[in-house]
């Protein structure tokens, strides 16, 4: 008696081991799966971040070196270089330009428009670049200025400026070739739109592509106090994530939306391995029960026997 006790007492302890193994191996799968989502996230931020500075770095040297050209040009006559501006225009990215003296005025034939009081005039004039989103008269966003200097060597001569509207910046950047896993595009940090993907014409903020308002808060809140991170939320159909990372420029940010799914699924590995462990315990305890069953079913018809030969012996003797 005192030995099976003792074997129904091994039998659960070891069946009792086993779930306890696979309830805290389950909980290292998901917290291997919050890390290896939050490395594939971060990568995806550093990589989609790095890429978008790299265009707007390309086009600013773009416009760099026709500031240059313009600034070692001796004597030539205005007309012949807005000529060779407005033929520039299509392929530097541009809808319109200037070209403004050091005293704030811009060209005769653009309707001499002064800049004098223009901050990014004046940070130009001292050398710096300026890359600025312009608002039309009713706060909107509509396009990008950008302000070079114009040097002949180390003194500036006077400042270039040039305009793109939010299309012509939304593919100069080349954004829509960055969305391989979801939608990216680029935001000012309160989540205004500078970038606007094919449909976007009326969003005029990121947040209102999210159907999550409290995601949305989040998301802006989270932008004003980091460089770069994520938010997750539940767009009704499913899980999502939205990454961000601040760019090189006036405070602007990298915004991708992408599907839990596209990002989870470089952990399938991690996944079946915590399948063929389940199914690995799921068999070890079937073939416990089985064995506990099997002692309970010996003992029971043991003890039937017994009391058949107890009856049997009272009954004759």
């Amino acid at each position: 008696m005192k030995k099976r006790f003792r074997q129904y007492i091994i039998a659960i302890v070891i069946l009792l081991i086993n779930v306890l193994a696979y309830i805290q191996y389950t909980g290292n799968i998901n917290k291997r799966l919050e890390t290896q989502t939050q490395i594939h996230l971060k990568a995806l931020i550093d990589e989609t971040t790095e890429c978008i500075n790299i265009k707007l770095e390309e086009r600013i040297n773009a416009y760099k070196a026709i500031a240059t050209l313009i600034g070692n040009l001796d004597d030539v006559d205005m007309d012949i270089i807005n000529k060779a501006l407005r033929n520039q225009a299509d392929m530097a990215g541009y809808t319109d330009y200037d070209l403004i003296d050091m005293k704030g005025m811009g060209l005769e034939g653009k309707g001499n428009v002064s800049y004098a009081e223009n901050e990014y005039f004046k940070k130009a004039s001292e050398g710096k670049v300026s890359m600025v989103a312009t608002e039309d008269t009713f706060g909107s966003i509509k396009g990008i200025d950008c302000y070079v200097p114009v040097c002949k060597g180390e003194a500036v001569k006077g400042v270039f400026k040039v305009y793109s509207t939010l299309e012509q910046f939304t593919e100069l950047v080349d954004i829509a070739d960055l969305g391989e896993y979801g939608n990216v595009f680029v935001v000012m940090q309160d989540g205004t739109l500078i970038s606007r993907g094919y449909g976007l014409d009326e969003v005029d903020n990121i947040t209102m592509l999210l159907q999550n308002e409290k995601s949305a808060k989040k998301l802006v809140k989270s932008m004003q106090s980091r460089k770069s991170g994520y938010v997750s939320y539940d767009s009704g159909e499913a899980k999502k994530y939205i990454f961000y990372g601040r760019t090189n420029y006036n405070k602007w940010y990298m915004v991708s939306m992408i599907s839990a799914q596209s990002v989870e699924a470089t952990n399938e590995d991690i996944k079946t391995d915590a399948t063929v462990f389940f199914f690995e315990v799921a068999m070890l305890t079937i073939i416990l029960m089985l064995f506990l069953i099997r002692m309970v079913f010996s003992e029971s018809k043991g003890n039937q026997l017994n009391r058949q030969r107890y009856h049997i012996v009272t009954r004759y003797s």
